[in-house]
């Protein structure tokens, strides 16, 4: 795999033992706790099911990182 197919941002989730990681191209594979499974789950349904994927990940990365007071 070259570094252009790299993924930017990939969501894993196992519904049987309910974990969950999230991979990032800065960062990699990032596991996630069993409580958060549920919370992952309605990130990847809303990114499963968005017309625009881009505009649906710049509105996430709001939620969880605000934009720094000036």
């Amino acid at each position: 795999m070259t570094e252009e197919q790299v993924p930017e941002f990939c969501i894993f989730q196992n519904s049987r033992t309910q974990q969950s990681a999230i991979w990032t191209k800065e960062t990699g594979w990032s596991k996630c706790g069993e409580d958060e499974y549920l919370a992952i789950s309605v990130v990847a349904d809303l990114l499963r099911n968005s017309p625009n994927i881009q505009e649906t990940m710049l509105q996430i990365h709001k939620v969880f990182i605000p934009p720094k007071s000036e």
